[in-house]
């Protein structure tokens, strides 16, 4: 089992894609393990907190061991069924309100409160009931199982010399440029060279 270095000491180099002009140049062989033998894939990397949807599409050469364990790395999170029980009773509760409301516009006052009533009522039962704190918390384990295995495929799927369990590299959006965390080091100062009269740093 490789030894996974946290994200904070991964080797960082800096590079301002704001500048007009500037393009990247990605060595070839593996971002995270380094095995010669690799196969270009687009990674789309977006800044999350950006309105703008800003984002950055990086053509990261991976080999297929490696491609497989950030395939698994990144599957979507399993659904929290218990939430999604809330969602319902959420939904179901707004929409008695505006059903509500507009009976209450067509003069139909008491009709529009029998709905809100109902559905709040049903809603404070269900929560109260110990069948539903019992299932809630049987979805929190079988959530916990899936997400436990999901894990151990990751695990399993590593190699030796694999640096990252998801992808190897990490992209930060800074003020003045961009932030390129490589799990591997060697590929990391590579990167850096490759790059240096672009600005690289």
């Amino acid at each position: 089992m490789p030894e996974l270095k946290d994200k904070r000491d991964w080797t960082t180099v800096f590079f301002d894609l704001y500048i007009a002009g500037r393009t990247v140049t990605w060595p070839a062989g593996c971002v995270c393990c380094g095995y010669h033998k690799s196969n270009r894939h687009l990674v789309r990397f977006d800044k999350k907190e950006n309105q703008r949807g800003a984002f950055i599409t990086a053509s990261l050469f991976y080999c297929d061991r490696c491609w497989r364990h950030v395939e698994l790395a990144t599957r979507p999170a399993p659904t929290e069924s218990w939430r999604s029980a809330g969602m319902v009773f959420a939904a179901a509760f707004w929409l008695s309100i505006v059903g509500g409301i507009w009976l209450a516009t067509k003069g139909q006052y008491l009709l529009g409160v029998i709905p809100v009533l109902v559905v709040s009522g049903c809603w404070f039962a269900a929560s109260r009931m110990a069948w539903y704190k019992a299932n809630c918390a049987k979805w929190e384990r079988d959530r916990q199982q899936v997400v436990a295995k999901r894990e151990s495929e990751v695990m399993a799927a590593l190699g030796e010399a694999c640096t990252a369990r998801g992808h190897a590299l990490h992209v930060s959006f800074l003020g003045g440029g961009h932030a390129f965390s490589f799990s591997n080091p060697a590929y990391g100062h590579a990167w850096r060279e490759a790059n240096r009269k672009q600005g690289a740093r």
